[in-house]
């Protein structure tokens, strides 16, 4: 079920999901960071996001 609603798994899960999104002409895309570290999160996230 997490899949279904959130952007969760690895990094080419993600890349694939926002190839997916973007291909339906998705141009935004919320992200929210959890846990303790942040900037980590955040710097996977965009490595993922232009990879």
């Amino acid at each position: 079920m997490l899949q279904d609603v959130t952007m969760s798994g690895t990094r080419d899960q993600i890349r694939g999901r926002l190839d997916e999104a973007a291909a339906r002409g998705v141009t935004e895309i919320v992200f929210q960071p959890c846990g303790p570290d942040v900037r980590t999160e955040l710097e996977r996230f965009f490595d993922a996001a232009t990879g």
